[in-house]
């Protein structure tokens, strides 16, 4: 099932038009508030959680061979310049059982009222860091109705950076910020007598963002 309202499933929920051009370059900047994506392993990461007094969940995932760091309600002051504002409902971090971490996404409610300035704020503070995005959709023109789906995306060859403004149905508004290097989750084998589990590869070992 995928998390289309709980948990930054609104990453995924963006509209399909307009595809993202392919990359063609990398990046250095592999880092969000200290964790560096593709080096920060399993004890790396718990004393980053503890430095900052997070209260997270680490579970395994019961189908796929990863990790899930689920912090609910984090205080936003202790992620440093990585700090946006709004209501932080979850930080969600994911490695393999094995490897460093792969993907870090945070959401946040905004007001109706601030929404589209927040979003567009957030977009030209990481468009400091990344450079022109490869797509960009603006807020649109009213925020009111009970479908809101907006997306800029940086692409490059070893990283994946998106921001989303978005509500479905009567839920508030959010953005979403996510960072993911390209392929890992493609490669995440299922877990050894997972429920519904059979040879090859599954399609939820595809997308972090599908609940276990």
């Amino acid at each position: 099932m995928i998390w289309l309202v709980s948990s930054l499933s609104f990453a995924q929920a963006v509209p399909s038009k307009g595809a993202v051009p392919a990359a063609t370059s990398a990046t250095k900047d592999l880092t969000w508030a200290g964790l560096q994506l593709g080096v920060t392993d399993e004890a790396a990461l718990d004393a980053w959680v503890a430095e900052r007094g997070l209260q997270c969940e680490k579970t395994p995932s019961p189908r796929r061979e990863t990790i899930h760091v689920k912090c609910s309600r984090p205080d936003p002051t202790r992620f440093g310049e990585a700090a946006s504002p709004g209501v932080v409902e979850q930080l969600l971090i994911v490695r393999t059982d094995s490897g460093p971490v792969h993907h870090v996404s945070i959401e946040r409610v905004v007001p109706e009222a601030e929404a589209a300035k927040m979003y567009l704020d957030t977009v030209a503070r990481l468009r400091e860091r990344y450079g022109v995005p490869a797509r960009s959709q603006p807020p649109p023109p009213s925020l009111d109705g009970k479908l809101v789906m907006s997306a800029t995306d940086w692409r490059f060859t070893n990283l994946d950076v998106r921001v989303n403004l978005v509500r479905i149905g009567d839920n508030p508004l959010r953005i979403g910020e996510r960072w993911d290097l390209p392929g890992v989750e493609n490669a995440v084998a299922e877990r050894p007598g997972s429920v519904g589990a059979h040879s090859g590869k599954s399609s939820s070992a595809r997308n972090p963002h599908l609940e276990d």
